[in-house]
C-alpha cells in the first residue's frame, strides 16, 4: 500500500511539475513581453504626445519624466495592468498639435482636450484606439475634416468636436459609431447635407450641430433615434420642412431649429412629444397655423416661433400648457383676438405678440398671469382700453402697446406695478391725462 502510495505520488508531482514547466514556458512567459510592450508602446505614445506640444504656459506637463512611472503622470489614468486608459487636460491653454502616435496607446478609453489652443487636424489614427468611448476636442483651434475612418471607433459613446475650425461635411461612416449617445459638432465651418442614415444611431440622445453652414433637409431617419433628449440644428442653411416623423421622438426634451430656411407648416406630431420643455423654431420661412395639438405639452416651457410668416389665430389649447414661461410669437400674420384662456398660465413671464394683425381688446384676464415681466403688444389692431387691472402685476417690467388703436386713458393703476421700468403706448388713439 505504501509502494503504491509512493508511486501515485511520485506520478502526481512529476505531473504537476510538468505542468507547471509547460505553464509557465508556454503562458506566463509571453504575457510578460507582451505587458511590457504595450507600455512601451504606451510610453512612446505618451512622449510624443509631450513632443508636440509647443507650448506649455501653466505647467501642465511638468510632471512628464522619468522621475516616476507614467502611470503617476498628471492628467493619465491607467488600470489594473498599467494600461493608459485616460488622457485629460482641460483648460490648460497647451498650444501645439495631436500626435498621430496616440495610436499607439491601444487601450486609451477616453481622450479630453477640452479648451486648449491645439491647431492642426485630428489624426485619422485615432481609430486604431478601438477601445475609444470618450473623445472631447472642444474649444480648441482644430481645422480640416473630421476623418471618415473615425467610424471605425464602434466603442465611441461620447464625442464633442464644438468650437473649432473644422470644415466639409460630416463623413458617412459616422453612424456606424453606432454605441454615440452624444455628439457635439456645434461652432464650426462644416457644410453638405447630414447623413441621411444619420438614424442608425440608435443610442443618440444628444445631438448639437447648431453654427454651421449645413444644407439640405433635417433626415426623416432621426425619428428612429427615440432616445434622443436634444436635438440642436440652429443657425444653419437647412431646407425643407420639419419631418412630421419627429413626432416618433417621445423622450424628446429640447428641439431648436432656429435660424435656418425652413419652410412648410409645423407638423402636428409634434404634439406627441410629451416631454418637450422647448420648441425655438424662430428665423425660419415656416407657414400654416400653429397646430392644436401643442396644446397637449404639458412640460412646455417655451414656445418660440417668431420671425416666420405663420398664419390663423394663436390657439386657444396653449393654456393648457400650464408650466409655459416664455411664448414669443411676433413677427407673423397671425389674427384674431388673444385668447382670454392665456389668463390661466400660472408661470408665464414673456409674452410677446407684437407685429401681428390681431384684432379684440387686450383681455383683462393676463392680469392674473403674476409672474408677467415683459408683455408687448405693439404694431397690432388692437381696440378698447387698457386693462385696469394689470396695476396687480407687480413683477412687470415692460409694458410695449404702441401702434395699436387702443383708447380711453392710460389707467392710474399702472403705476402700482413697482418694477416697470418702461412703458412704450404711443400712436393709439388714448386720451385723458398722463398720470
Amino acid at each position: 500500500m505504501a509502494s503504491a502510495l509512493l508511486v501515485w505520488s511520485s506520478t502526481v508531482s512529476l505531473s504537476s511539475l510538468l505542468l507547471i514547466f509547460f505553464s509557465v514556458m508556454g503562458i506566463i512567459c509571453p504575457m510578460y513581453p507582451f505587458a511590457q510592450a504595450d507600455e512601451a508602446l504606451d510610453l512612446q505614445g505618451l512622449l510624443s504626445f509631450k513632443k508636440s506640444i509647443s507650448r506649455d504656459p501653466m505647467n501642465a506637463l511638468f510632471d512628464w519624466n522619468n522621475k516616476a512611472h507614467h502611470c503617476n503622470w498628471s492628467g493619465i489614468a491607467c488600470d489594473s495592468l498599467n494600461n493608459v486608459v485616460s488622457i485629460t487636460f482641460f483648460n490648460k491653454q497647451l498650444e501645439g498639435v495631436i500626435s498621430p502616435a496616440i495610436a499607439n496607446i491601444s487601450n486609451l478609453n477616453s481622450l479630453d482636450l477640452d479648451t486648449n489652443l491645439l491647431h492642426g487636424t485630428i489624426p485619422p489614427q485615432l481609430a486604431e484606439c478601438s477601445q475609444l468611448a470618450y473623445l472631447v476636442l472642444f474649444g480648441n483651434n482644430l481645422i480640416g475634416r473630421i476623418p471618415s475612418s473615425l467610424g471605425k471607433l464602434s466603442a465611441l459613446d461620447y464625442m464633442d468636436l464644438g468650437n473649432n475650425y473644422l470644415e466639409g461635411s460630416i463623413p458617412d461612416a459616422i453612424v456606424n459609431c453606432t454605441t454615440l449617445s452624444v455628439v457635439i459638432f456645434s461652432g464650426n465651418h462644416f457644410t453638405g447635407e447630414l447623413p441621411s442614415s444619420l438614424g442608425n444611431l440608435v443610442n443618440l440622445q444628444f445631438f448639437v450641430a447648431y453654427i454651421n453652414s449645413f444644407t439640405g433637409s433635417i433626415p426623416p431617419s432621426l425619428a428612429k433615434c427615440t432616445g434622443l433628449n436634444v436635438l440642436d440644428l440652429s443657425e444653419n442653411r437647412l431646407q425643407g420642412s420639419l419631418p412630421p416623423e419627429l413626432g416618433n421622438l417621445h423622450s424628446l426634451q429640447i428641439l431648436q431649429l432656429f435660424d435656418n430656411n425652413l419652410t412648410g407648416s409645423i407638423p402636428s406630431t409634434l404634439g406627441s412629444c410629451k416631454n418637450v420643455t422647448s420648441i425655438v423654431l424662430y428665423k425660419n420661412n415656416l407657414t400654416g397655423t400653429i397646430p392644436l395639438e401643442l396644446g397637449k405639452l404639458s412640460k412646455l416651457q417655451e414656445l418660440l416661433l417668431y420671425k416666420n410668416t405663420l398664419s390663423g389665430t394663436i390657439p386657444v389649447t396653449l393654456s393648457h400648457c400650464k408650466s409655459l414661461v416664455k411664448l414669443e410669437l411676433s413677427n407673423n400674420n397671425l389674427t384674431g383676438s388673444i385668447p382670454y384662456q392665456l389668463g390661466s398660465l400660472p408661470s408665464l413671464e414673456i409674452l410677446y405678440l407684437f407685429s401681428n394683425r390681431l384684432t379684440g381688446e387686450i383681455p383683462p384676464s393676463l392680469s392674473k398671469c403674476s409672474n408677467l415681466t415683459l408683455l408687448a403688444l405693439s404694431n397690432n389692431r388692437l381696440t378698447g382700453r387698457i386693462p385696469d387691472t394689470f396695476g396687480i402685476l407687480s413683477k412687470l417690467q415692460v409694458l410695449s402697446i404702441q401702434k395699436n388703436q387702443l383708447s380711453g386713458p392710460i389707467p392710474s393703476t399702472l403705476f402700482n406695478c413697482s418694477s416697470l421700468r418702461n412703458i412704450s403706448a404711443s400712436y393709439n388713439l388714448l386720451t385723458g391725462i398722463i398720470p
